[in-house]
């Protein structure tokens, strides 16, 4: 038995060394697998594309982008075919499910921003971004974006703004926003101390002198300068300048009422787009340069929206439909209406 034992081991059969055999073609099939896997991830990630469908069913063409690729792929792939077909019986696990996949976007997510950290500190100063809004489902989001000089093997010096994440905000306020801020740039290793440049909207809790973020980062960094958005207070002076003359506010207003009698009815809008190639826009309190859609579309085609207004008076069963459009015609064939319409 012992001749028989250094027998196999002179030629590397030993039960030990076939089951390291088996174990390290086991390691390279998953490795195999998992890269086809993680490559789809990252190929969908890139393009900001959906990964989920309707269902997580292979073969339904409504499982989503990710097993939709995944099932391309195998057509002419055997290891992943033999992977998608032991998966779909229920014989293996798969690493396809929703859950499998945020942990993979995780992992890349702190691969990107460990890279996008590691550019920063290597820069050291650094600017700071950030906004609030709300997702679809109300619940506030602070989106955050570092500013920072990014420099290549060649010495060459490129401006840089990265984009670290979105964080789910419950307070705020001045002080509930510095918080969130200071906790974003501490998980990516980020010194305070080194902020040079801090830029938010006009909002009260944003460059308030006392509470608002602006004045409490400066409290711990007066270096970091604060600079609003120019395209926010620009919009800002341009509503309030737009407020103050009476025959602006009758411009949009009338606007806004032609826009709002076409598109309160399925069949106004029809006699609307029998006369007009570019549908009329609703006015934007968001920003100023929206307004603009809204102007184009009257602007340019008056003639046709006149000869919609005349026909809704012709068809319209509603008195106060043939009312409005009856005023309308009116006002837009106005001095008044025809030089803002060409002025602003």
């Amino acid at each position: 038995m012992w001749k028989e034992l250094a027998s196999r081991l002179c030629l590397g059969k030993t039960i030990d060394s076939e089951l390291q055999r088996i174990m390290a073609a086991e390691k390279a099939h998953w490795r195999s697998v998992l890269t086809r896997i993680i490559d789809c991830i990252l190929f969908l990630a890139e393009r900001n594309l959906p990964l989920r469908g309707k269902n997580a069913q292979l073969g339904n063409p409504k499982n989503g982008n990710f097993l939709g690729i995944l099932e391309l792929i195998a057509r002419y792939d055997v290891t992943l075919a033999e992977h998608l077909r032991k998966a779909a019986s229920k014989k293996m696990t798969g690493y396809l499910s929703w859950c499998t996949q945020n942990e993979f976007l995780d992992s890349i997510s702190e691969c990107v921003l460990g890279k996008i950290s590691a550019q920063i500190k290597a820069s050291k100063y650094f600017a700071v971004e950030l906004d609030c809004t709300p997702d679809i489902s109300k619940q506030e989001q602070a989106s955050v974006i570092i500013r920072y000089i990014d420099t290549d093997e060649k010495k060459n010096v490129t401006i840089t703004e990265s984009f670290v994440g979105f964080t789910a905000v419950k307070d705020t306020t001045g002080k509930g926003l510095t918080h969130t801020l200071i906790g974003v740039l501490e998980n990516l290793g980020l010194d305070l101390a080194n902020c040079r440049g801090q830029s938010y909207d006009n909002g009260s809790n944003m460059r308030g002198i006392n509470k608002g973020v602006q004045a409490l980062i400066q409290q711990r960094c007066p270096e970091a300068l604060f600079i609003p958005c120019c395209s926010h207070s620009l919009n800002l002076l341009l509503c309030d300048a737009a407020s103050s003359n009476r025959e602006c506010l009758t411009f949009f207003g009338t606007l806004q009422r032609l826009y709002t009698i076409f598109s309160s009815s399925v069949k106004r809008w029809d006699i609307l787009t029998e006369f007009v190639d570019i549908t009329l826009k609703p006015l934007s309190d968001t920003r100023w340069e929206a307004k603009l859609d809204s102007v184009k579309a009257v602007r340019f085609q008056l003639g046709g929206i006149l000869d919609a207004l005349q026909k809704l008076e012709e068809v319209a069963g509603d008195s106060k439909i043939v009312s409005e459009a009856k005023s309308l015609s009116d006002e837009i064939v106005s001095m008044e209406f025809l030089v803002c319409k060409v002025d602003l």
